[in-house]
């Protein structure tokens, strides 16, 4: 029959001291560190120490028979150790959520572009990974302004027209040129947030 000791789970929490040992008669097959706030070493029934990262660190004997009557714990600093033996599984399925929002950078641009003039948004500021978005508004009260967008080849190609006295807004990071297709200058505002 088999020790009543080890039929189910049981709870232990220990301290043990810095440079000490601590001895803990309990059996079963499985144990399970729920919480330590160091690293420590370990024994079962005098087979030697091994060491033991801490919190969340199961390990079960190999054999379905095999049991161990004796746990021996010591550490390098002192602490706390809670943790389960007995015969069970554990899974510990914990989702953590990761959310974060990264930090943008904002560029303003020119404010007016000259007649027949193109403005190459190509580049990444130092320190900056890629673009998030582009802003180009025009001012202008009667002259529209191009977009052009670069194809396969590397070549521009027209895209979008931002009409006189509108915003456009595109979330892209790809290459784009802004261009003043008209006679006398415009009046624009460009602004380009990176990450």
């Amino acid at each position: 029959m088999a020790d009543k000791r080890e039929s189910f789970i049981n709870h232990r929490s220990i301290t043990v001291p810095a440079g000490g040992k601590v001895r803990v008669e309990v059996g079963g097959r499985v144990f399970y560190c729920q919480a330590a706030t160091a690293p420590f070493e370990m024994e079962y029934d005098d087979n030697g120490f091994f060491p033991v990262r801490g919190t969340g660190v199961q390990w079960s004997l190999a054999g379905v028979d095999e049991r161990f009557r004796r746990l021996v714990f010591k550490s390098d600093v002192a602490q706390t150790i809670e943790f389960y033996t007995g015969q069970f599984s554990i899974f510990e399925n914990v989702v953590v959520p990761v959310i974060q929002v990264a930090k943008t950078f904002a560029r303003p641009g020119v404010t007016s572009i000259a007649a027949t003039t193109n403005v190459d948004l190509e580049t990444v500021p130092a320190g900056r990974k890629y673009r998030k978005s582009i802003v180009v508004t025009n001012n202008d009260p009667a002259v529209d302004i191009e977009i052009y967008m670069k194809d396969a080849a590397g070549a521009y190609q027209l895209a979008a027209t931002v009409f006189f006295r509108q915003a456009w807004y595109l979330e892209t990071s790809d290459a784009i040129r802004v261009r003043n297709a008209s006679a006398g200058a415009v009046n624009c505002r460009i602004l380009e947030l990176f990450y």
